[in-house]
Parts: C-alpha cells; structure tokens; sequence
C-alpha cells in the first residue's frame, strides 16, 4: 500500500502530479495550525483544497495529521516517525508546506529509508516533478555494511572479488551481503558460475 505524505502550507496543487505520477492508496496531509488569522485562514483554504483534489480529482482516500505551531524539533520528529513505522510504502511530497515542516519530514525520510519509495519535489511552474536524493541514514548500517555499499558502488561485482577487495572470507561476506539484500540495498543475480551483486537503486553513502 503506497502512502503519500504532503505538508500543507498555503497551497494545495502540489498534491496531484506525485500520486497521478506514482498511484497510491492514501494521502497523509501535514499540516500546522498559524497563530495569527489571515495565516491561519489561508491553511484552512489549502486544506479545503487539497481534500477536494483529494476526493474529487484522484478519488483516493486522507487523513490529516496536525502539529501544534511550534518549533520543537524532538517532539515532531517523534510524531513523524511514529507515522512512517505504521505505513508500508512512502512517497514523500515536500512541496509547499512551511520550510520546517519540510525539512523534518526529510529527515525522517532519511531515518526511515527502507519505507520511502521516492522523496518529491514539485516545480508548480512547469508541473515538473524533480526527484530529490535519498541519503543513507548510517545510523542503521555497520561500518563494515557501508564499506561494502561503498566498493559496491553500483558496478555489478562477484562474491568472490568482493571478499577479495576487502579481505574478509568469502562466508563473511555472504552473511553480510544477505543482510543487506534483506534491507533492499543490494540485487544479487545468481547464474551455474556466481553471484553477482549491485546495488538496489541510486543512493548517496
């Protein structure tokens, strides 16, 4: 099931290219209640309207998560990976919410990679959708696992080459590959000779 999940700011068209552009089951709206009223009244509008586009354009269900107007960076992070541990498949949108908003929900993007299909951006001006990197949170790899990603490089390498450009044993490098195969960061490709391993898709180590 694929979930995206978008701040709501002052505008609401940034909702549409991702899930015509990737499908989806559901919509998570982000949004933060301002404290002075014109403010406020211009989220409320972006809110109406994204449930419209919501509804009526994408026929496709949302929820709404608010955050309290503040600036308290653990507290939301909290929040949001609460949210992204109960959800299977993630595209992140970080068009036109407030700059806060945003950058929290990159970073729990990063935290929780392993979930995030794509992190979005969505140029309102043309309609262009510009695909942002996925950086590895390293707090989740070994030292050893990120050596390896990184003599992987996304050049497809044998087992056996691979335990030789690191000098472990070959059975030391299968546990490991296997583990990482297990987190999706690497394809292996099995032929009657060996085993060839690449990367899973494009990322920043």
């Amino acid at each position: 099931m694929t979930t995206h999940i978008v701040p709501i700011g002052f505008h609401a068209k940034q909702v549409y290219t991702p899930v015509t552009r990737y499908g989806g089951e559901k919509i998570i709206f982000i949004t933060s209640e301002p404290k002075d009223s014109k403010s406020k009244k211009s989220v409320e509008d972006a809110l109406m309207q994204a449930k419209k586009i919501a509804e009526e354009s994408l026929s496709i269900k949302y929820e709404i998560l608010k955050l309290k107007d503040n600036y308290d960076f653990s507290e939301r992070m909290e929040i949001l990976s609460k949210l992204f541990e109960k959800e299977s498949e993630i595209i992140v949108n970080l068009t036109g919410g407030p700059k806060f908003d945003s950058f929290l929900l990159y970073i729990t993007a990063l935290k929780h990679w392993q979930k995030v299909k794509e992190i979005v951006y969505v140029r309102e001006d043309i309609g262009e959708l510009v695909i942002l990197p996925k950086f590895i949170y390293s707090g989740s790899l070994t030292d050893f696992e990120l050596e390896m990603l990184r003599t992987i490089n996304e050049t497809p390498i044998s087992t056996n080459e691979l335990a030789d450009k690191l000098g472990k044993q070959l059975p030391q490098i299968l546990r490991y590959l296997n583990q990482l195969e297990e987190k999706g960061l690497v394809i292996s490709e099995k032929n009657s000779k060996e085993r060839k391993i690449r990367i899973a898709y494009k990322m920043e180590i």
